[in-house]
Order: C-alpha cells, then sequence, then structure tokens
C-alpha cells in the first residue's frame, strides 16, 4: 500500500494524546481526530494561548523534549485534563523533520537529536512505565510520514 496511510484506534470517543509534531504544526492532523468525536492532547511549540482549540477538543500543554520530566509531566497532563488516555499516538513526520533543521550545522545537531530521536524515547519510556502502573488498556500506535526519496521525486 505504497503512497497510503491507515491509521486505527479506538473508535468510541476516544482521548488521544498525541506525541510529535508540535502544535500548531499539527493542527490539521488534530482536528482530523478531534473531528472525529475524540479529544486530542498535544504539546505546544512555544508559549502561548491555544484555549479557543479547546472548544474543538484540542488541547495542549508545553515540552521539553530533552527532558525525562517534562515527558513524565506531559502524560500526567493528558490524564489530568482527560481523566484516562484510550490513545497515544506517536507521529513521526519526515518532512517535517527535515525542513526544520540544517544538520549540516554543528549547532543544531544537539536541538535535532532531542527533537526527533530523545523525545521520543522519553515519551515512550514514560508512556509505556504509566501504562504498566495503570494497568489500563491503551493502544498505542506509532505512526510514520516517510520523507519521499529521490526514486519518489523522480
Amino acid at each position: 500500500m505504497e503512497g497510503h496511510s491507515i491509521l486505527c484506534y479506538n473508535k468510541i470517543m476516544s482521548n488521544i494524546l498525541l506525541i510529535g509534531k508540535d502544535f500548531p504544526d499539527s493542527l490539521d492532523f488534530a482536528e482530523g481526530l478531534a473531528q472525529g468525536g475524540n479529544l486530542v492532547f498535544t504539546s505546544q511549540k512555544s508559549e502561548g494561548d491555544n484555549s479557543r482549540f479547546e472548544s474543538e477538543g484540542i488541547f495542549t500543554t508545553n515540552w521539553n523534549k530533552s527532558s525525562s520530566i517534562s515527558a513524565h509531566s506531559l502524560i500526567i497532563k493528558a490524564e489530568t485534563k482527560f481523566t484516562n488516555t484510550d490513545n497515544i499516538i506517536f507521529y513521526f513526520d519526515s518532512s517535517y523533520f527535515c525542513n526544520q533543521f540544517e544538520l549540516d550545522k554543528t549547532e543544531e545537531v544537539t536541538e535535532a537529536t532531542d527533537n526527533m530521536i530523545t523525545a521520543y524515547l522519553y515519551s515512550a519510556g514514560e508512556a509505556l512505565k504509566r501504562i504498566n502502573q495503570r494497568k489500563e488498556k491503551i493502544t498505542v500506535t506509532f505512526l510514520l510520514r516517510e520523507y519521499p526519496s529521490k526514486t519518489d521525486i523522480l
């Protein structure tokens, strides 16, 4: 199924923690999930008032991606907002990250690593710990949007 994406999640009104792309860059994806009758909790790119999206079922918070404590806090904030989280979606958008960082610059390597690797390791580890503590069924989805290869472009 090359070129197509399939996303499965609990069909009944779900509370979704979306990890990966920061808000507002994840707005289209979050709106699509919210329009399906879901509540979405995600990280935001910078300090700001995103309360206008709460009426759509989209909630945001800050997240320091280079901190395991902040990853833990992100998960706890989602649980506090929703009482329980039914779905966790780890969304890795290759194109988004490739356009965000110029890895030929040494000063950007650390930030890129924090955003593309460390953030996912910390949040996945914290999510697994929390799932084990709560003993509840949670759907965990890893969603990859691949960067087009040179062959795809030609």
